[in-house]
């Protein structure tokens, strides 16, 4: 049983030599911060002169709450259909 005891013996050097090593945790995606996240809408209903009409501020932000320019905004009321789609300006409304 000598040559059983030399095997065995090879096998946990063998084993004992390699390391387990924890794999590295996968990097996260970068986030896109061009892309829309978050739209705020804020309204105003016209007074005086301006009654029967309101006003509306869209503003377009992405997921670190940056204000986006250029971003296409449409509205629509039931009944009117949809109003031209306005674009945001680089203040991001």
């Amino acid at each position: 049983m000598t040559w059983l005891n030399r095997f065995g013996l090879l096998v946990l050097l063998s084993t004992v030599a390699c390391a387990y090593h924890n794999p590295t945790a996968p990097t996260p995606a970068a986030a896109d911060l061009t892309s829309p996240v978050h739209l705020n809408l804020e309204g105003s209903a016209g007074t005086g002169d301006a009654a029967g009409t309101a006003a509306i501020v869209a503003t377009v932000t992405n997921s670190q709450g940056t204000s986006l320019a250029d971003v296409a905004v449409g509205f629509s009321q039931p009944g009117a259909g949809p109003a031209q789609p306005v674009r945001s300006v680089p203040s991001g409304t």
